[in-house]
This record gives structure tokens, C-alpha cells and sequence, in this order.
């Protein structure tokens, strides 16, 4: 498995990548009114917003170096569940 981090050093290295998220609405989303709100669900969020808010300065946990480091494109899965 390849982090954000890890997937720009691929990039800078002239090689293609970019982070694949599959089935994103089980591990991000709520369910319904059933469904728990755990730490894992604000953890995924968290990131992600981080990812989406400095696409540029994507930090390590503990790590807290300002490197510019290449964009990596984001390509996320899930199904769309619709109200009637």
C-alpha cells in the first residue's frame, strides 16, 4: 500500500502514480442513523481534508518538515446511495 507521502516520491522520480481508494463510502461515510461515528471514520475525514487542504505539504504523523512535495491525483470509489 502507497500513502500520499510515498506516491510523490514515485512521482519525483518520473514514474506514474496516484492513491486509489476503493469502496470510500464504507470506511468515510455515514450508513445511516444506525451507524457509529468512530475514531477510524474521523481519522479517514481528517486526512483527507488535510490532503485536500495542502496538497503540497502533506505531513507524516511526528513529522513536521515543510517540503513542497509533488501532487498526487486521488481517485476514490464508493456507491451513492439515494433517499426515495
Amino acid at each position: 500500500m502507497v500513502d500520499d507521502r510515498e506516491a510523490s516520491d514515485i512521482i519525483k522520480k518520473g514514474k506514474m502514480c496516484s492513491l486509489f481508494i476503493n469502496d470510500l463510502d464504507a470506511g468515510a461515510g455515514r450508513m445511516g442513523a444506525g451507524t457509529q461515528y468512530t475514531v477510524n471514520n474521523q481519522m479517514v475525514n481528517a486526512t483527507l481534508m488535510n490532503i485536500a487542504d495542502n496538497p503540497s505539504n502533506v505531513q507524516l504523523p511526528g513529522v513536521y518538515k515543510q517540503e513542497t512535495i509533488p501532487r498526487v491525483p486521488i481517485v476514490c470509489t464508493g456507491q451513492l446511495k439515494l433517499k426515495p
